[in-house]
């Protein structure tokens, strides 16, 4: 009789990478749960996804590749050509400037990449995929003792997340005002003159407006704290990215997911965490460029717009200035 054979029933995961530590990786993957069936160089992709039926996941290494990359664009167009890829969860390490990139060629949700991540922000985007979206309190084998106290961090700091979110866009304190809903998914400037630019300028109140001037003066009270105090006690990336938003949106200006990230003034990844989670309630919207299938572009969506033109009225209106 033959030995007893025993079924790994736990997810499998493909890691493509140009330079990667086999131990470190298989190390992350078993302790999110994963199954490494091969880690490939980039240059392997082609010939070992014709060879690959399916796999449940896949860990894709391109930092070091510019968004005017050929081979970046290469890359993508293989995996979006792999019969497979629509099945496979992707997990994309890239760098800023090429997060929109493959963002907008793969349709990937913004919590599929990672912008210059440390060894335990990889960790924990595993541990989510593998977990669907919910990560254990203790990851072990993850590497450093340091690592894994980063990754607490995070889990708390993603929690955080989507607490401040279902706040923002709950409508319980029962005072007849809008609710941040689900918007459309497609947005398109609005022309001179037409009605959501109108709205923007005319605000909420008695022809009263939110003015760049007011934006700008805002954000420049809150870059200045960071002189004299450590800007980890006040990170708010979500209100840093609305009134970024707001002032392109004034000045009738498109905004690159690269430039809000920098907006934000976070990590990268973090920032993306926001701007993926905040598309989804509806407060931002996304579209891609149409003249370039490459770029991406982040908006206030209307409603969120007058919230935030609502905000700086009643500041006005208490006898506050933003202005000098």
């Amino acid at each position: 009789m033959g030995g007893n054979w025993v079924s790994d029933s736990r997810p499998s995961l493909l890691i493509v990478a140009p330079h990667v530590d086999q131990r470190e990786s298989a190390a992350m993957a078993s302790g999110a749960g994963f199954r490494v069936i091969a880690t490939i160089a980039l240059d392997e992709l082609a010939q070992r996804l014709a060879q690959t039926v399916g796999v449940d996941a896949l860990l894709v290494d391109l930092r070091g590749l510019e968004r005017d990359d050929a081979r970046l664009t290469g890359l993508l167009t293989t995996l979006l050509a792999w019969p497979a890829w629509s099945d496979a969860r992707p997990l994309m390490l890239v760098d800023l400037h090429a997060a929109e990139t493959v963002a907008a060629m793969l349709h990937l949700p913004f919590e599929r990449l990672l912008c210059e991540p440390a060894l335990s922000d990889i960790g924990l985007a595993l541990c989510m995929l593998a977990r669907e979206g919910v990560p254990p309190a203790v990851l072990h084998d993850i590497g450093r003792e340091s690592d894994t106290a980063r990754l607490e961090e995070l889990s708390a700091e993603v929690r955080r997340l989507a607490q401040t979110i279902d706040r923002l866009t709950r409508d319980d304190q029962g005072d007849g005002g809008p609710r941040l809903r689900d918007m459309e998914a497609d947005y398109a400037p609005p022309a001179a003159g037409g009605k959501a630019g109108e709205r923007s300028r005319k605000g909420s109140a008695g022809g009263t407006t939110a003015t760049r001037s007011e934006i700008r003066t805002l954000l420049q009270v809150r870059r200045m704290r960071d002189r004299f105090l450590p800007g980890e006690l006040f990170a708010d990336p979500a209100w840093d990215m609305m009134l970024d938003l707001m002032g392109a949106r004034l000045d009738g200006k498109a905004v690159s997911v690269s430039s809000l990230c920098i907006a934000a003034a976070v990590p990268p990844t973090t920032a993306l965490r926001w701007i993926s989670q905040l598309t989804e309630r509806g407060i931002f919207q996304r579209r891609n460029d149409p003249a370039d299938a490459r770029r991406v572009f982040i908006s206030l969506s209307d409603e969120a717009a007058e919230r935030l033109t609502g905000w700086f009225v009643a500041v006005r209106q208490a006898g506050l200035r933003f202005t000098g």
